[in-house]
């Protein structure tokens, strides 16, 4: 499945060979890398060594990065029940629009997925249909109610991570029982750290529900140490909790978002859940993402209605914005650099999700899922150049530096900006 938009930039392909790539004169970046040269893929694998008898796309990529596609640790596709916001195949457009291959999908649907029929009533719908990796989560709780926790037993061969995202699990107890079901089955809670101001004891009241829900699980999975993945923080001392836990030894890691990085509530009046920060509090978390404490960027792509909007329902659609967000705000302004940026999007993701031995790294062996960008190409999206169903962001119109060319996904296009004659 190819996406196609407006060409930009034109790049000349000769010797069409399906999966086999060569690219020249393109800024090489990953996590450990940053430098002029050139990569192989063969059969859909990057390779040192390519064979004398095969033909090859060759990609002149003067100007342009070549970089580990981009990985997605939570998103929201909004099937079953309100596809009029997004589906399967709209979300993995947009996300292969956005430069990603491998994107992880929140429960909190119509049915929740909280029962094995439900996932897999998805994947045997789309099976072979889609152009990205998908990795499931279920609920943590019977309809995301917080009340009984799931069959994790049945579910887990079906899904990396248990989450009920969009709340906490509020109840210590039945977060307990999550814990050692996940610990038990192998499987990560990623956890939505809030707490509503009803469950807080009273002396707690004057401290902000995150910070409270992080110091409670993660001093409740102390002796447990099921793997936990705590997502789109927002508080600075979250992400100081959990470094010091991982030093610990317990097995937790965490992410922010694109736009609590990069936006603030001063500049930005947008609601999102959790709230973007204040400019201090910004600064703070990038910090923070400097010294290494976050191990992943991941999107909170929640795309809504014009009509869901107006009615105040917190979210951004992220996917097809992200890097030309990040790089705008971050890279261009020297606050990160290119290498700290392709982890984030790309080896720290693959790391929690345990695809590391293939994927994250323009590596000899590792599967061809690349992204061409132009860093200097200069863009806005208005609400007809989305291919999701939606466009609720405050960067409507707000021109951009930095957007993806062209996404393969083990050597194959999943999109084209229209560079490709």
């Amino acid at each position: 499945m190819i996406v196609a938009v407006e060409p930009t930039v034109a790049i000349t392909v000769t010797n069409s060979s399906k999966y086999n790539w060569h690219f020249k004169n393109i800024s090489l970046v990953d996590s450990f890398t940053q430098e002029e040269g050139g990569l192989w893929v063969e059969n859909g694998i990057i390779t040192d060594k390519p064979s004398a008898n095969n033909d090859y796309h060759l990609v002149d990529g003067k100007g342009l990065l070549l970089m580990p596609a981009f990985i997605d640790l939570h998103a929201h596709f909004r099937e079953p029940g309100f596809t009029y916001k997004e589906d399967m195949l709209s979300g993995c457009n947009a996300g292969a629009k956005g430069g990603f291959t491998a994107i992880s999908l929140m429960p909190n649907t119509s049915p929740v997925l909280d029962k094995p029929e439900f996932i897999n009533d998805l994947k045997k719908k789309y099976s072979d249909l889609l152009p990205l990796d998908i990795f499931y989560t279920a609920s943590i709780t019977e309809g995301q109610e917080g009340k009984k926790v799931v069959d994790f037993d049945n579910l887990s061969p079906l899904v990396w991570a248990f989450s009920d995202d969009g709340k906490g699990v509020d109840d210590p107890e039945v977060f307990q029982q999550a814990l050692i079901k996940a610990r038990d089955t192998n499987k990560t809670l990623l956890l939505h750290e809030e707490v509503s101001l009803a469950q807080m004891p009273l002396f707690s009241k004057n401290i902000c529900p995150e910070l409270w829900m992080v110091k409670r699980d993660l001093e409740m999975n102390q002796k447990i140490k099921a793997s936990l993945h705590l997502t789109h923080l927002s508080n600075p001392q979250s992400i100081k909790m959990v470094d010091e836990a991982h030093k610990k030894s317990q097995p937790v890691t965490c992410d922010v978002t694109p736009h609590h990085l990069c936006l603030n509530m001063e500049n930005f009046p947008y609601k999102v859940n959790p709230p973007l920060v204040n400019e201090s509090t910004r600064k703070s978390l990038l910090e923070l993402v400097r010294q290494g404490m976050v191990n992943a960027i991941a999107t909170d792509h929640a795309p809504h209605s014009d009509e869901d909007k107006e009615k105040e329902a917190p979210g951004i659609n992220n996917l097809e914005l992200t890097f030309a967000t990040l790089n705008n705000f971050l890279i261009r302004k020297g606050q990160i650099t290119l290498p700290k940026l392709s982890f984030l999007l790309s080896l720290g993701p693959a790391r929690i999700l345990g695809i590391s031995a293939y994927s994250g790294l323009l590596r000899n062996g590792f599967q061809a899922d690349l992204v061409v960008i132009d860093p200097n190409r200069k863009s806005a999206m208005n609400i007809n150049s989305f291919v999701s169903k939606s466009h609720n962001t405050p960067l409507l119109d707000y021109p951009l530096f930095g957007w993806p060319l062209l996404t393969l996904k083990k050597g194959e296009v999943v999109y084209n900006s229209g560079i490709i004659n």
